[in-house]
C-alpha cells in the first residue's frame, strides 16, 4: 500500500505498512482456592505496528527541520488520516527513526527526501 497520508498536521507523499489490530484488552484474574476465571477489561488498544513514510523537500534545511519535527512526536499521541480518508485517533508513537538524503532526480523538483520508520499503537 503506497499513497499520501497525514500524521497530525504533517503530510507525507507515501506510506507503506498496515495498521495493527484494535480491540479490548483483558486480563485474566485467578484467585487461589476459587475455581473459574474472571476477566478484567483493561481498555481498548491495538497491537504495535510499523509504517514507513516518505516526504520530499526543496532544500536540505527544510528536510532536516521536518526530520526533527517528526522525531519530536515520539512519546506522544497523534491522529492519522490514511489514503482512503479513514481517521485513526489516539495513536501512540513509540519510536521514530528518520533519515534524509539528496534525490538525484525528481518529478516534483524537490531535492531531498525524508524516510521515517514509525512504531505505533492504536490506543483509542
Amino acid at each position: 500500500m503506497a499513497s499520501e497520508i497525514q500524521i497530525n498536521d504533517y503530510v507525507f507523499n507515501s506510506m507503506s505498512g498496515d495498521f495493527g489490530n484494535y480491540g479490548d484488552w483483558v486480563e485474566d484474574e485467578t484467585r487461589p482456592g476459587i475455581d473459574g476465571h474472571t476477566f478484567r477489561k483493561l481498555g481498548k488498544r491495538g497491537d504495535r505496528f510499523q509504517i514507513e513514510t516518505r516526504s520530499t523537500f526543496r532544500t536540505e534545511s527544510l528536510a532536516v527541520r521536518a526530520k526533527t519535527d517528526y522525531q519530536a512526536l515520539q512519546g506522544r499521541f497523534v491522529n492519522i488520516i490514511d489514503w482512503s480518508g479513514t481517521a485513526y485517533r489516539m495513536v501512540f508513537v513509540h519510536a521514530v527513526t528518520a533519515n534524509h538524503r539528496q534525490i538525484l532526480a525528481s518529478t516534483d523538483n524537490n531535492e531531498y527526501i525524508v524516510i521515517c520508520k514509525w512504531t505505533l499503537q492504536r490506543a483509542g
